[in-house]
């Protein structure tokens, strides 16, 4: 009776999960919209837009409560199959939404806020003095600072998108960072683009405006979404007392499916490794690790440095060629710990093929096994004008390396006691000189 009892409650969770998401994007979605519109409109038709503009607060609420109300009804009885499959689909799809329900409320609010606020004001402060100007007056105010202000719209919009998808994919990370206070910065900077030929004017606008609702807005969002994830967590742990054979197939196709959201597919990835052995784990890293163009790579490697995972070497080598940095470097740094040694000549390879920073991770790894064909190979690109290595980095590496092998025999390289770091010949068993001198 108590299983029953706590799988009920889990029921009821999960529909109350998913029915807020989807009414806060369908809200959200409301707004952003009725802002638009109301910018738009402001010249053209002020009464129209003014009236679109305190509307959309009613409307944004009428639809988040109608959707409430109609996927509760709905989902109520679909989230309790007793198929293991059905499970982990459902918990994808509570996952799926979670990018959007964080996005779309924090996108309406910033563009519908800033002229409501304004409209109170003015409405507070003016309607006295010249009430029937006071709503044409404010039409033509909204599209002229909304042209204005396309710049810090579109930063808070960016950033908006952004704190959702960090929030998904680095909750612990995104716990700890002011992404209100950030966001905060980031708009007034961008107000500068117009308001440097307008004294700064727009960008005083943007930062006291905006302190009235963008770090509140952030907070809100963040603690909705960790409030849901606490119950997204313990749904997680209930599917994974199921039985193993009966879950993997799903969630490898959840964590393999480019169509699935980065959160539903981080939560397959996340399952695996906790309730499936490491062989299985590897089969769906390999997977993610064959598309360099996949999102979850960033992921797919932070994992099998996590549980030891080696995979292929032209596999982290093709990733280690990407230009995207921190795919580059991670994948390096891999390549390092799963294979060493082993792995020597590719990293040579490696030292005129991927990003600074990923280089840097290649001479660090030189330095630690390199030989002296690795002395060789970094003396050579040095020597290079085209993608030249960072230069602190190959000094260490040659000193690493040089202090590591044997003496020189005669005929073979060495580094020479200059500060450049050359190499030269060895001759007669005397460190030979760049100069010709013993």
């Amino acid at each position: 009776m108590g299983g029953t009892t706590t799988a009920l409650v889990r029921d009821d969770q999960a529909v109350t999960v998913f029915t807020r998401r989807r009414a806060r994007t369908g809200a959200g979605v409301a707004a952003a919209l009725g802002a638009v519109t109301a910018m738009h409109l402001g010249a053209i038709a002020p009464w129209t837009a003014t009236t679109i503009l305190g509307g959309t607060w009613l409307l944004s609420a009428a639809v988040y409560g109608a959707m409430r109300w109609r996927y509760a009804a709905h989902h109520r009885r679909a989230l309790r199959p007793a198929r293991s499959t059905h499970r982990i689909l459902q918990l994808a799809a509570l996952h799926d939404l979670g990018v959007a329900s964080i996005f779309w409320p924090l996108a309406g609010v910033c563009l519908l806020a800033p002229h409501s606020i304004h409209l109170v004001i003015d409405l507070a402060i003016f309607s006295m003095y010249a009430p029937m100007s006071l709503v044409p007056d404010f039409g033509s105010y909204m599209t002229l600072t909304a042209a204005l202000l396309i710049p810090a719209y579109g930063t808070l919009v960016a950033r908006s998108r952004r704190f959702a998808r960090r929030l998904v994919r680095h909750p612990d990370r995104a716990a700890r960072e002011p992404a209100g206070l950030q966001a905060l910065f980031a708009a007034t900077l961008a107000a500068l683009i117009p308001g440097v030929l307008l004294l700064g004017i727009p960008s005083v606008l943007v930062a006291i405006t905006g302190a009235l609702f963008i770090p509140l807005s952030f907070g809100l969002a963040k603690r909705a979404f960790f409030a849901e994830q606490t119950i997204l967590r313990a749904l997680e742990n209930d599917a994974g007392e199921l039985s193993a054979e009966a879950t993997y197939g799903s969630l490898k196709l959840v964590a393999v499916d480019h169509r699935r959201s980065i959160g539903s597919r981080l939560m397959a990835l996340r399952m695996l490794v906790a309730h499936h052995d490491r062989d299985r784990v590897g089969e769906v890293l390999g997977a993610l690790l064959a598309c360099p163009d996949d999102e979850m790579v960033p992921s797919a490697l932070e994992t099998c440095a996590a549980i030891r995972y080696r995979p292929a070497v032209n596999t982290l080598v093709r990733l280690a060629k990407r230009r995207d940095t921190k795919v580059a470097r991670e994948a390096v740094a891999l390549l390092i710990a799963s294979h060493g040694a082993a792995a020597e000549a590719e990293l040579r390879a490696l030292l005129g093929a991927t990003t600074r920073d990923a280089q840097k991770a290649v001479l660090n790894g030189l330095g630690l096994f390199g030989t002296r064909a690795s002395l060789e190979a970094i003396h050579a690109r040095l020597e290079r004008s085209d993608n030249p290595l960072p230069r602190p980095a190959a000094m260490a590496a040659i000193a690493q390396i040089t202090a590591r092998l044997p003496a020189a025999a005669p005929g073979q390289l060495s580094l020479t006691d200059s500060p450049a770091g050359e190499l030269a010949l060895a001759a007669d068993g005397a460190l030979g000189r760049p100069d010709g001198g013993a």
